[in-house]
This record gives C-alpha cells, sequence and structure tokens, in this order.
C-alpha cells in the first residue's frame, strides 16, 4: 500500500515536471523577442522576479537576512553574470546552438563537484557524455549559412555554462552549510543577481533600452520562468524522484528550439536535426547512468538545486 502510494504521489508529480520544462523552454524565444541587450533584460529579469520572490517570504513572515546574504550572495552573483551571458548569448547565435551547447553542462558538473564535494564520479556515464559532444559538433558545424549563428554568441554560451556550473557548486555549498529553503534561496539569489548587474547596466546607460514592444515579453519571461518554473520544480522534488525529474529534462533544448522554429522560423539543417537527436539520445542515458549511480542524491534538502542541472539558468 505504501509503495502504491509513493507511486502515485510521483505520478501527481509528473505534470508539474513537465509544465517546468515547457517554462524554461520558451526562454530563448521569449528573450529574443524582447529585442534588447541581454545584460539588460538579465538585470531587469532577475530585479523583477527578486520582487515577487521577496513577497513570497514576506508571506511567510521573513525577510532576507545579512547571513543569507553571505551564503548565498556568491551564487547569486555567479546566477546574474550567467543569465547575462546566456541572455546576450542568444542576441549573436542561434537558439539551436545556443540550447545544444547548454545542454553540456552536467558533463562539467561531475568533475567538479567531485573536486570540491568528493562526490563518486560516474565512469559508465562518461562515454555519453563524449557522445553528446559528438552530437553537438554536429550542431555546430553545421548551421545554416544565411542564419544568425556566431562563433562570438557560441563562445557566450560556453562562458554561461561555466558560469552556470559555479552557481550550482555555490548553490550547492550555500544549501548545505546554511539548511536555507527554496524561497529563501530564490529571495535572495535574484536579488543579489540583479545588484550585481544593475551598476554596470546603469554605467552603460542601458537600463532603458527595452523597447515599448519588448516590456510584454520581459514580464512574461519573469513570470514563466523566473518564478513559475522554479515554483513547479519545487512542488515536484518532493513528489518526484530527481533522476525522473532530470531525464525529462534533457528534453528541453529540443522544445527550445521546435519554440524558435515556430515563432521565429529559425531554420534547421537535417544534419544538425541528427546531432540533436544524438545529444537528446546520449544525455538521456548520461542522466540515467549518473542517477543509478547515486540513487540517494535527491534525499535531503541538498537535492533541491539537483534538478536543474540540465539546462542554463533562465
Amino acid at each position: 500500500m505504501t509503495a502504491l502510494t509513493a507511486r502515485q504521489r510521483s505520478l501527481a508529480g509528473l505534470p508539474a515536471v513537465i509544465a517546468a520544462v515547457i517554462c524554461l523552454s520558451t526562454g530563448s524565444t521569449v528573450v529574443r523577442k524582447i529585442d534588447a541587450p541581454g545584460i539588460t533584460i538579465a538585470c531587469l529579469r532577475s530585479l523583477f522576479a527578486a520582487l515577487i520572490w521577496q513577497a513570497l517570504l514576506a508571506a511567510q513572515g521573513r525577510h532576507i537576512t545579512w547571513t543569507s546574504i553571505r551564503r548565498i550572495g556568491p551564487a547569486g552573483a555567479f546566477f546574474g553574470i550567467n543569465i547575462a551571458a546566456f541572455f546576450a548569448a542568444i542576441t549573436q547565435t542561434s537558439i539551436a546552438n545556443a540550447e545544444f551547447i547548454g545542454a553540456l553542462s552536467p558533463i562539467l558538473v561531475l568533475p567538479a563537484g567531485a573536486m570540491l564535494f568528493k562526490e563518486p564520479i560516474p565512469w559508465k556515464a562518461l562515454p555519453w557524455g563524449l557522445g553528446a559532444v559528438i552530437g553537438v559538433s554536429l550542431v555546430l558545424f553545421n548551421a545554416p549559412a544565411s542564419g544568425r549563428s556566431s562563433w562570438r554568441g557560441n563562445l557566450l554560451v560556453v562562458m554561461a555554462v561555466i558560469l552556470w556550473v559555479s552557481y550550482l557548486l555555490a548553490a550547492k555549498h550555500a544549501r548545505r552549510e546554511g539548511g536555507v529553503d527554496v524561497v529563501e534561496f530564490m529571495a535572495t539569489s535574484t536579488l543579489v543577481a540583479g545588484l550585481v548587474l544593475l551598476p554596470i547596466v546603469v554605467v552603460q546607460g542601458r537600463l532603458d533600452d527595452v523597447p515599448a514592444h519588448g516590456w510584454p515579453w520581459l514580464i512574461l519571461l519573469t513570470l514563466v520562468n523566473g518564478i513559475v518554473a522554479h515554483g513547479l520544480l519545487v512542488v515536484a522534488q518532493r513528489r518526484v524522484p530527481i533522476g525522473t525529474t532530470s531525464m525529462l529534462q534533457v528534453a528541453q533544448p529540443a522544445l527550445a528550439v521546435m519554440w524558435a522554429y515556430i515563432v521565429l522560423d529559425e531554420s534547421i539543417e537535417p544534419l544538425q536535426a541528427v546531432g540533436m537527436t544524438v545529444v537528446v539520445a546520449s544525455l538521456g542515458v548520461f542522466t540515467y547512468a549518473v542517477t543509478r549511480s547515486a540513487p540517494d542524491a535527491a534525499a535531503g534538502p541538498a537535492g533541491d538545486d539537483i534538478g536543474e542541472v540540465n539546462a542554463p539558468a533562465r
């Protein structure tokens, strides 16, 4: 009876995971529709999200403390610079390139986690990581000649991936050492992210660079990606095994490319489609092998940040 109840709870949480993945997959297309510099979008999106998370924290009778800022601040700084780099990359390269380079972040998380947290490396998963790299290479080197793909944008995505891994490691440290819950973590990290970027945006004179038609898209990005997606993942983490969540998130880059094709008319070459299939399949097996080798990773408060390993922050 207990096993049946657990299975029912897991199935009940699956719609939340699927909805969260769909929400996150829209981010790249929405950023492109805002039609503003990436750093401006990242700064305003972080500050707007921070206001909402602050309200949620206040509704619980709590507020941000200097202790939480000290613990979570480094993660927040990495978070802000990461999304600034990723949003800037979206304006300079194709969404296919950005999403599938970003999908390689789990491959970097494993050795970093081993070095900093003494976590075991699932060696059986690594060959599948190589398959994902080969798939991304097919995506990059077969981009349409008439598309907006650029190596400068691709390098910005690589920078964003490194910053995302740094964010995950700093977040894990903060959650383990400080016992911080999700609402406090998000309220603090988004505020720090916005404040880190704000002086740069002001000095560059880009605070008002969002055109009139871009504001509804910016608000949509804040609500859908900054609040709803994260909230759904929090709900799902209490019911769905972290391995299931991670496996479902493997589909996020492919969904993002689908939105770009439908909304932005971005074209996809046949060999790129092959590469995308290789990436999704390889990362699926890679994630399965990782979660199988560490079945207890989702238990406890430290598991809350693992479910978002498979894609850059939004």
